[in-house]
């Protein structure tokens, strides 16, 4: 019963070999506002194989209220305590097995979202900002 739904540019040949496979697979292609999507989610995916870094969709994600489920690797320019508010695994099978065992569980659901959405409005409100910026440009 759980859903994966694809936003943004996939290549036609990974698309039409997937999309009437699966009925819980929906592409969406390019979308403007993903605020209606994004409210019926009950989390964000991050399972990028490759690199690590910061990922922008994490933001996305968390200053949008979803929880995170995704890859240790794909979220390592986060900090600890920003992964330990999130659900991580360390291969896509145990992904897999991380998502269907929370995905129903709300209250946990709501309190790693909760957790996440303080740390990163914390560090990435204006005013830190601001001063790194002032920093690297004096």
């Amino acid at each position: 019963g759980i859903a994966l739904e694809v936003v943004g540019s996939v290549p036609s040949h990974i698309k039409s070999k997937f999309e009437h496979k699966f009925a819980n697979l929906i592409f969406h292609g390019q979308v403007a506002d993903l605020s209606a999507l994004f409210e019926r989610c009950r989390g964000g995916l991050v399972a990028e194989e490759l690199g690590g870094g910061f990922k922008l969709k994490v933001l996305d994600y968390a200053f949008s209220g979803l929880p995170i489920f995704g890859l240790e690797r794909a979220v390592e320019g986060a900090t600890a305590e920003e992964r330990s508010a999130m659900f991580l695994a360390k291969s896509m099978e145990e992904l897999a097995t991380c998502i269907l065992a929370n995905v129903d569980d709300i209250d946990a659901l709501n309190r790693r979202q909760l957790e996440l959405f303080k740390l990163v409005s914390v560090r990435f409100r204006i005013e830190p900002a601001i001063r790194r910026l002032s920093v690297a440009f004096s």
